[in-house]
């Protein structure tokens, strides 16, 4: 009898830990049963864990805490998001079967599932009409692909809008206000043409009223444009407007917003992958308040790397860690809330090589 997957929410906020553990190598990973015989100064304490309580052992000596958020058997993907307009976030989820969503009532404990009258590929939410009321942006694989929005109703059904025209497939996207006019647009990636003559393309639709009339702007489009895996958008240079950032096997892709006339500038951040970047993010990992990149080679030695530009053009990278398995997403974020970068990290069960979801602090704010 097959084990049905569930979605768990991990509250890292509250990192409580089971048992008490006890290592001798500062290394990194699952290391060695202690006791500790030797100490030295090589070592970082890291957020609760407890190396002066008991002399010659680490304790880890508060709990992770989880919570089943549904148990599905054809689970695709699951994905946070903000439908419910409170202060807990709720959960998307993606099965075979359809799209629903599941509200979060209390601090992750208690979850009731909602339907989506729609398919939808990738999402995110925001309130689009301006009504009060948080609505869903996705792209829509549909006899055609499409990226389009669902208005949530205060009766709780949806009405489905057009952002775009008919596409050939759509792919991710963010939801934000791109332009900064204090409306929710969007950006997305996409393919279009007529089989087999199609191309990728990388855009952003601009909300020029509550929804009803959108405007597509084309970052980059045609055979140049790379068919990225994933996308993030951040003002990666601190001039105020939305850059962009990409991955695909070999490279990171970074489109630099030069304003409204100027268009956009490509650096092509090029690092050998056995497979591909499964996701790129913007990070302020070394708190000196730009950003690097911080991502994952989806291949077998489970690479986390993060890029920095020391110059114009010029890249360093450096790896974080590595796993036995694919790392499928490394995630930035103030897990502690010391004001600096950590990074969550998630990589796949194969063979023997155990699931693994794991934080890293950032232990002087500088990476």
């Amino acid at each position: 009898m097959s084990s049905k997957p569930t979605i768990t929410l991990f509250l890292l906020a509250s990192m409580l830990f089971a048992d008490v553990g006890v290592q001798t190598d500062w290394s990194g990973g699952p290391g060695q049963a202690g006791p500790v015989t030797e100490w030295t100064d090589s070592f970082a304490s890291a957020y609760l864990v407890n190396w002066s309580g008991t002399p010659g052992s680490v304790m880890l000596d508060e709990n992770a805490e989880s919570h089943e958020v549904g148990s599905i058997s054809d689970l695709r993907w699951a994905k946070p998001c903000e439908i419910s307009n409170d202060e807990f976030p709720d959960v998307f989820v993606n099965t075979s079967s359809g799209c629903y969503w599941y509200r979060n009532y209390s601090v992750g404990t208690l979850f009731h599932r909602f339907p989506i009258p729609q398919e939808l590929e990738d999402i995110g939410t925001g309130d689009i009409n301006n009504d009060g009321l948080n609505d869903i942006a996705g792209s829509y694989q549909g006899m055609h692909g499409e990226f389009i929005w669902l208005e949530r109703l205060s009766s709780g059904g949806w009405t489905e809008h057009d952002i775009s025209a008919e596409l050939y497939s759509t792919r991710n996207l963010q939801v934000l206000d791109f332009d900064g006019d204090g409306d929710i647009d969007i950006a997305g990636t996409y393919r279009d043409g007529s089989f087999p003559d199609t191309y990728y393309g990388i855009a952003w639709w601009e909300n020029l009223g509550d929804g009803a009339v959108w405007e597509q702007h084309v970052i980059s489009s045609g055979p140049s444009t790379p068919s990225i895996a994933s996308l993030d958008v951040s003002d990666y240079d601190g001039d105020g407007d939305c850059d962009l950032v990409g991955g695909i096997a070999d490279a990171i892709y970074l489109y630099i917003n030069l304003g409204p006339t100027d268009g956009w500038e490509l650096q092509v951040i090029e690092y050998e992958t056995d497979e591909y970047f499964e996701q790129v993010y913007f990070a302020d990992l070394d708190g000196a308040d730009n950003k690097e990149l911080l991502t994952t080679d989806f291949c077998s030695s489970g690479d986390v790397i993060w890029f920095e530009e020391t110059s114009p053009g010029n890249w360093n990278n450096h790896l974080l860690t590595s796993y036995p398995s694919k790392s499928l997403y490394a995630v930035p974020g103030d897990f502690d809330g010391d004001g600096d970068q950590d990074v969550a990290v998630n990589s796949n069960a194969e063979g023997s090589c155990p699931y693994y979801l794991m934080w890293y602090e950032n232990l002087n704010g500088d990476a």
